[in-house]
């Protein structure tokens, strides 16, 4: 039911017991943030953040900001603070624009080549205890579908393109080089049988 509800965009939000990100997202990461590279306009998608409680952790209530940092440096953040009291580990799926206005994101990226999108929570979601705060919960994973009726996935990638592309230029002259040094060796072997 879930995933029928997340496949089209709008500006929904559901937080569940669990910590499994669902199969159908197209990339997760267990870092402290989830990377992509995207061009030409800001792709719609839904964001599935996994946390976890630390220690034996009781009832506790905490709050978390989320933003987005674009090539390195342009930061925007969730319109407010977002705030639960969970007893146990939770993921939190939303469409991105239920967080930060679409506006926003409008234009945040450079047309002409690809842009790195990193997307981070912030967490307040600390107690005080006799040794200073104690941190409560944790991210253990980070999700992201692409809704795929308002965003073209050649204009998005999970793995920098600009790694991909130097890869296959070396691999290409790697090849070219090897199909010439090839050609040479069959030149010499056919002149060889000449003699």
């Amino acid at each position: 039911m879930c995933d029928q509800a997340f496949h089209g965009t709008g500006q929904k939000t559901v937080i569940l017991p669990g910590l499994r990100i669902p199969e159908w997202f197209d990339h997760c990461s267990s870092e402290r943030s989830i990377t992509f590279w995207g061009r030409e306009r800001f792709p719609r998608i839904c964001v599935c953040v996994s946390f976890g409680m630390l220690e034996n952790s009781l009832h506790h209530h905490f709050q978390v900001t989320f933003c987005i940092v674009i090539n390195g440096h342009k930061r925007i953040l969730s319109n407010r603070c977002y705030d639960w009291s969970v007893q146990t580990d939770h993921v939190w799926l939303f469409d991105l624009t239920a967080l930060v206005s679409y506006e926003d994101l409008r234009g945040t990226l450079v047309k002409s080549d690809w842009n790195h999108v990193e997307i981070e929570m912030e967490w307040n979601c600390c107690i005080q205890g006799d040794h200073g705060p104690t941190r409560m919960a944790i991210v253990k994973w980070y999700g992201i579908h692409v809704y795929r009726q308002e965003s073209k996935m050649e204009d998005i990638s999970f793995t920098n393109p600009k790694n991909l592309q130097e890869n296959i230029t070396s691999k290409r002259v790697g090849t070219e080089v090897l199909d010439s040094s090839e050609k040479s060796q069959k030149k010499l072997k056919a002149i060889s049988q000449w003699d």
